[in-house]
């Protein structure tokens, strides 16, 4: 089914002034049953600590 004409606008990058973690958890990913956290404020303040706890959290749901 087609849902129609969408179109795309060009957004300035936004930070959340709020976003900067002072003390990260230390752990990569958490994982309680079904649920899976992740996210920078496990690891840092930076993406790249957000994309590696993104990483870690896939290979544990992948790895049941």
């Amino acid at each position: 089914e087609h849902l129609g004409e969408s179109t795309t606008l060009a957004q300035p990058p936004h930070r959340w002034r709020y976003a900067f973690v002072t003390q990260a958890a230390g752990e990569p990913c958490l994982i309680e049953g079904r649920i899976a956290a992740a996210g920078d404020w496990l690891l840092g303040h930076r993406a790249h600590h957000a994309a590696h706890s993104g990483r870690a959290a896939a290979s544990a749901i992948a790895a049941r």
